[in-house]
């Protein structure tokens, strides 16, 4: 086995992803992938070997010898063999990339505890160190790292032997003759953790961090306020905002910020579905974050929940949303995601109503056709201008009892080498509800909204959390899920390891925000779920 090298950071994200691999595969009923206990979060004694300004860290509680068993197990039975197979390759994959080989250096011999962490070394800002904290649970303690060097050293591989502060430290040197620094490292401390490091100075930083509790991440006054937020799991995640930027997507009006700290979350697997919790955490009392959460009922209600309606959102003062000079860091997380979406399918038209609205706004669409509800303000003065600059006229119609605004333009399409002159139309408006509007590209949407699925249908394709200040709501069905997965990092780096697309298994995503605020911080309540089939 040849050790590779910690390149520009990226693996880090594959260690997260060994939670979203629990429900990748097809799955029985109500069974979960893992039947893993979750417990109260809490900093782990681990944790001591991880400075406090790391990058990356993620805390597990997860056997890895019997993940193959458990998704094996929970597939239906036809697929139990294909799971199994594509577990154990996702597994050996992941910790592959740090030049361990799982089944030969590590099966049988560690327990249930990991912990991995991203920090830069002392006095090198352009490079990355990486730490693994494992449980050595085998009869004869050295057994891991002894096995592990042997195989090395038959392999013709320079392996190093050396002492701090008693306790033996292994490190083998890159074979590039250029290159004289350490590839691997490992230890065992007295507590019979097995540490493998990136190098023997990543090693020795760490073991020097333990040695001073107020620098290590044990210490950490920010995560332990935070851990009480989060519901019990199986996982403690704590990401940096350089970290962030660099491997996460998040966009740089929030990493750049001089008064956000980081992100703490967990993640954890419920049968289908796999949630992330977290919150991004500000050092500053006087952020201006709309804290009041929405009261969705009339606007959601009035809408209905069409089957045909993949993706649903409830959202609010989304003129902030789109203004480039807003600072809410909400608006700033939510604008890159939702013009996303805006621009895959094209609803050019649909941001035209949010870019002026103020209030609550419902939102419901299925691959292009479209339907909104608002509140009545003064949005249509705005939106009937912005539409006369690109040549709409705005005419109306008598449905039934109904007077149907219509905003649209003749245009030349060509067919066939022939030119046709088509009526395009932008959206139609129902303002007949004494306080609302409905706009929609599709009459039937707008005749037909009372007569769609009950609200409490609609309901669960939101979560149902209380008491976490949400006030803007997404939840994306398969086609815009997919889409959007397939763009994010770590999604892409888990499709490398596992040799195939797996994005033909995302069901729904679900994403929700909200804050708090108090005397010295703020925070944004941080919530998504995706579900699989």
């Amino acid at each position: 086995m040849k050790a590779t090298s910690f390149i520009n950071g990226l693996i880090i994200t594959i260690i997260t992803l060994i939670l979203i691999a629990f429900g990748l595969w097809k799955l029985s009923f109500n069974q979960t992938p893992l039947n893993l206990k979750e417990e109260v979060i809490e900093i782990p004694n681990s944790a001591r070997f991880i400075p406090k300004e790391n990058l990356f860290t993620i805390h597990l509680k997860i056997d890895p010898n019997n993940f193959p068993k458990y998704v094996e197990a929970a597939a239906p039975t036809k697929k139990r063999n294909s799971a199994k197979k594509a577990s154990i390759k996702l597994r050996n994959g992941i910790f592959a990339l740090i030049g361990l080989d799982f089944e030969k250096d590590l099966s049988n011999n560690i327990g249930s505890r990991i912990s991995f962490s991203v920090f830069k070394p002392l006095n090198e800002e352009n490079r990355f160190n990486w730490l693994l904290v494992l449980q050595d649970t085998s009869k004869d303690n050295k057994q891991i790292l002894e096995n592990f060097w042997e195989r090395k050293k038959l392999l013709g591989i320079d392996v190093e032997e050396k002492k701090t502060n008693n306790i033996t430290i292994f490190s083998a040197r890159s074979e590039s003759k250029s290159d004289s620094r350490s590839i691997l490292a490992s230890a065992l401390t007295d507590s019979n953790e097995v540490l493998v490091a990136s190098s023997i100075n990543a090693l020795e930083q760490s073991l020097e961090i333990s040695n001073k509790p107020e620098e290590s991440q044990i210490s950490d006054d920010s995560i332990k306020s935070l851990i009480p937020n989060l519901s019990n799991s199986i996982s403690l995640i704590s990401i940096s905002k350089e970290g962030l930027r660099l491997w996460f997507n998040v966009p740089e009006k929030i990493t750049r910020r001089n008064d956000f700290d980081k992100f703490i979350g967990s993640m954890k697997a419920n049968g289908k579905e796999l949630f992330l919790e977290g919150m991004f955490n500000f050092n500053d009392k006087f952020l201006f974050v709309d804290q009041n959460e929405i009261n969705d009922e009339n606007l959601f209600n009035g809408l209905g929940v069409n089957k045909s309606l993949e993706d649903l959102a409830i959202l609010n003062n989304t003129s902030d949303i789109f203004d480039i000079n807003n600072q809410n860091p909400i608006s700033s997380l939510l604008e890159p995601l939702l013009s996303q979406y805006i621009n895959n399918i094209d609803l050019r038209n649909t941001r035209r109503i949010a870019e002026v609205e103020s209030g609550e706004l419902v939102f419901a669409n299925n691959q292009g056709k479209w339907i909104i509800g608002t509140n009545k303000n003064d949005q249509e003065e705005s939106i009937n201008e912005s539409l006369k600059q690109d040549n709409f006229k705005n005419e109306s119609i008598s449905l039934k009892d109904n007077d149907i605004k219509i905003w649209s333009r003749l245009k030349v399409n060509n067919i066939n080498s022939d030119q046709v002159i088509d009526k395009e139309i932008a959206f139609l408006l129902d303002d007949d509800d004494d306080d609302k509007n409905w706009w929609s590209n599709q009459l039937p949407f707008i005749q037909k909204r009372q007569e769609s699925l009950p609200l409490p249908i609609g309901k669960e394709m939101f979560f149902k959390i209380k008491g976490k200040n949400i006030n803007q709501k997404i939840s994306l069905g398969r086609v815009s899920s997919q889409k959007l997965m397939q763009k994010w990092k770590p999604w892409i780096l888990m499709e490398k390891i596992i040799g195939n697309s797996i994005a033909k298994d995302i069901n729904r995503l679900a994403i929700s925000l909200g804050s708090n605020q108090e005397e010295t911080n703020a925070q944004i309540n941080f919530l998504a779920k995706l579900s699989l089939d």
